[in-house]
């Protein structure tokens, strides 16, 4: 029997729980933003890698059974959390690799591995 989900309030009381203070935690809250989120399993979030977010058109490439992609759209909350994760880990790389994004002073909530 699979085990019960959560709804959508206890989703958000966990989100909320989080203290993103520290840089595992930032990059920890991402990953739990693209479960959360986009319903993604650990074996679809874990080979992500930078390329796979087209910040421009707001999607997340995902890679499935088959070596089937697909593409899923990267709902602002996400991607600021995956930005929050990337400017901390790497202030200078993160301006590059994400069009658009606002200078050093940005702060928000976040957190992904790469």
């Amino acid at each position: 029997m699979p085990p019960p989900a959560l709804s959508a309030v206890e989703i958000q009381r966990v989100l909320d729980s989080v203290d993103r203070s520290n840089d595992v935690v930032v990059r920890d809250f991402a990953i739990i933003m693209l479960i959360a989120r986009l319903a993604l399993r650990s074996i679809e979030f874990a080979p992500l890698q930078l390329h796979d977010v087209d910040w421009r058109a707001g999607e997340l490439v995902i890679r499935g059974k088959g070596r089937r992609l697909d593409r899923l759209p990267l709902p602002a909350e996400v991607g600021e959390a995956l930005v929050a994760y990337l400017f901390r880990a790497e202030p200078a790389g993160c301006a590059a690799a994400v069009p658009d994004l606002p200078g050093p002073s940005w702060t928000g909530p976040g957190g992904l591995s790469r």
